[in-house]
Parts: C-alpha cells; structure tokens; sequence
C-alpha cells in the first residue's frame, strides 16, 4: 500500500515537472523571438538557452511539487488557495533562477495557478463521477 502510494506522488511529481519544463520552453523561445534574441544569439546558443530553461522549469516544477506535498499534505485540490500557490510557485521560481528572476517569477506563478486549476478540475470531475454498481464493469473495461 505505501509502495503504490509513493509511486502515485512520483507521478504526479514528474508530471507537474514536466508540465513546468514545457510551459518554461514555449515561454522562454517566446520572449527571446520577441525580443529578436534568435538573431543575436545564433541558432545554437538560442537552442542551448531555450534547454536551459526547460531544465530550470523541470526543475523549479519538482520544487513546486515538493512545497505543495509538504505545505498542503492534509488538503484535497478544491481546499488549495490558487492565488496564495500561485504567489509561492512564482517565489520558487525565482529563488531557482537569480539571473532571470523576473522571468522565472512570471512563469513559475502560471505555471504554478495552472497546475492548481488543472488538479481542481481533476478533482471535481472525479466527484462528479456517479458511483452507481451498474458502473462497475463499465469503468473496469467489461461490456454489458
């Protein structure tokens, strides 16, 4: 029971991780193209850059999970405070990445208001679930 447990937080874990790095890539290429960084860089500093910041945002996500596994333990998704988590997502965030604190703040709150929203919608979609019995071999994959 506890093996399975754990194994559900690492997933969860690697996925809010994941979720972070992607957002932190599609954002971070964004903000460089806007700013005509591409041509001041070069195509292989620019890809360089733009793994870095999939790497900081994996990892700043990993964080994240981490605060929100040991700071909101007892609370279900629909308990969570999305602005008081988004505002420490964007503190992570920016305490991972000094040289871009600006950048990692903006990101790391919508990416942390993001995933909090997402689990809420989880969340009340689960509750919405009728558990009838007759549903019991649906959800299993049986046919009637």
């Amino acid at each position: 029971m506890f093996l399975k447990q754990l194994w559900k937080r690492l997933r969860g874990a690697l996925g809010v991780a994941t979720f972070w790095g992607a957002v932190w890539v599609v954002g971070g290429v964004t903000v460089m193209l806007a700013m005509g960084l591409h041509d001041t860089l070069g195509l292989e500093r620019f890809l360089r850059t733009a793994g870095r910041l999939g790497a900081t945002g994996f990892f700043a996500g990993g964080a994240f999970s981490g605060y929100l596994t040991f700071a909101h333990r007892r609370r279900t998704a629909l308990q969570i405070n999305t602005i008081n988590v988004s505002l420490m997502g964007g503190l992570v965030a920016a305490v991972l990445s000094p040289g871009m604190a600006g950048l990692a703040g903006l990101l790391g709150t919508v990416c942390a208001a993001s995933s909090v929203v997402l689990a809420k919608r989880g969340a009340r979609d689960d509750e919405a679930l009728p558990s009838s019995p007759d549903l019991v071999g649906i959800e299993s994959g049986a046919r009637p």
